[in-house]
């Protein structure tokens, strides 16, 4: 008796891709009153009776006994050992379940009429209620066994993708071209399938949508020239001129701003290429010239406007430059 009697449960190997695992016992097997329960992280353990629920474990370390199986101890009897079935739920997103369309799926189009289509991806999920899948897997007219669980939840991608498109409205290049925003409205379309079922349907990922050869080509040809056209368009559109606002142009015509201008350029050089006439003899000399280079005349002194720097002649009473009272 005493090789029949389990004294240590937990989840023991590799977890990573299992979902559900009923922990081996056969017809002979008890558990022996205060055994220890181990639940590792991201599961859940499920005591059932005769198909029936009982108590539930999260994560941690328990010891077994009428105290801690409180629903159980009022279907069996806990003495020095007892019998029931022992499931452990994966409750960590698995991910990466590839999924495909088994046979293709009439799709109307407005443009090419109706196409059949085939679609394949990936996607990503969990448990949110272990309560009513263990029910599911207990009861056998719900078809659903550990090994099989994945091909449910594929069944029902698969199944529902024709009704989505239809639903949505999208046309066959819409789906060969949104495949990332047709993947979002495919999720929220296909949560409340999967709620049903106890799961979370965390992520849906749509890689390809394939058409017949006649259509692809068309699409692969709009494609085509839909990019040609908008590298054309950027060729041809000329390049955006600056935006000058009202008030640049009041602070460029200024006053001050055009004194600061003249202050901030390099010393006489609004002067020098000016000419004027010889005091003697009337010949156009540089207007920075002391001597007359024709008659040798001397010419009128200069002086430095105070305001914007520009050399001026003795005696003018304002600057000819920036307007500058001198006198």
């Amino acid at each position: 008796m005493s090789e029949h009697i389990i004294k240590n449960i937990e989840w023991a190997g590799n977890r990573a891709d299992l979902i559900a695992y009923k922990f081996p016992m056969d017809s002979r097997s008890e558990i022996m009153t205060g055994a220890p329960l181990f639940v590792p992280e991201g599961a859940i353990a499920i005591f059932t009776k005769d198909k029936q629920i009982a108590d539930t474990f999260t994560h941690g370390k328990y010891q077994l006994d009428a105290k801690t199986l409180p629903r159980l101890s009022t279907m069996t009897d806990i003495g020095v050992s007892f019998k029931c079935d022992i499931w452990f739920i994966n409750t960590s997103v698995v991910l990466g379940q590839k999924w495909a369309t088994a046979v293709p799926f009439i799709m109307q189009d407005s443009e090419f009429g109706e196409i059949r289509i085939r679609a394949y991806g990936t996607f990503n999920f969990s448990i949110t209620n272990s309560t009513l899948l263990v029910e599911k897997l207990l009861d056998p007219s719900t078809g659903f066994t550990v090994q099989n669980i994945k091909d449910k939840l594929r069944y029902l991608i698969t199944t529902n993708l024709g009704l989505i498109i239809r639903d949505s409205n999208y046309s066959a290049i819409d789906l060969a071209t949104k495949l990332r925003e047709f993947s979002g409205i495919a999720r929220e379309a296909l949560q409340e399938c999967f709620n049903l079922k106890g799961f979370e349907l965390v992520q849906i990922i749509i890689e390809s949508f394939s058409f017949p050869e006649e259509v692809e080509h068309a699409i692969n040809d709009r494609i085509t020239s839909g990019i040609l056209s908008k590298v054309e368009s950027t060729i041809l559109q000329p390049p955006a001129s600056p935006k000058v606002t009202v008030q640049d142009i009041l602070i460029q015509t200024s006053p001050s701003t055009q004194i600061q201008q003249i202050k901030d350029s390099k010393p006489n050089a609004c002067i020098t290429e000016r000419t004027k006439s010889c005091l003697k003899c009337n010949t156009q000399i540089p207007y920075l010239t002391k001597f007359c280079a024709d008659c040798g005349g001397k010419q009128a002194e200069l002086k430095i406007c105070p305001e914007c720097r520009v050399k001026i002649r003795k005696g003018q009473k304002f600057c000819s430059e920036c307007g500058e009272r001198l006198q």
